[in-house]
């Protein structure tokens, strides 16, 4: 939740992100009325297991237009400005 308000629902991230990221969003609600259809659980039971085997939570995975995960980050703290820096540390991303 820190992280979506202090980054990713920021207007500077957003603008950053148009043009040089795509998103995608996987949420794992906890509460049973907050569940999504099965065919979108068993979507992003396929993705976590792809993507975050580990389970962590808040999690940001940077994946290369091939399909190749370069990098995961928890929650960075300070912002858009602190998240771009920590993209464009990430080897063989382009930023």
């Amino acid at each position: 939740m820190q992280f979506e308000q202090e980054v990713f629902a920021q207007p500077a991230f957003t603008k950053y992100a148009q043009s040089r990221l795509v998103l995608a969003h996987f949420d794992y609600p906890r509460q049973p009325q907050n569940q999504p259809s099965a065919a979108q659980l068993a979507l992003n039971k396929a993705a976590g297991a792809q993507l975050n085997p580990g389970g962590d939570f808040p999690l940001a995975v940077l994946v290369s237009a091939e399909g190749q995960v370069l990098a995961r980050s928890g929650y960075v703290a300070g912002g858009p400005a602190a998240f771009e820096a920590w993209l464009k540390s990430v080897p063989g991303a382009g930023f």
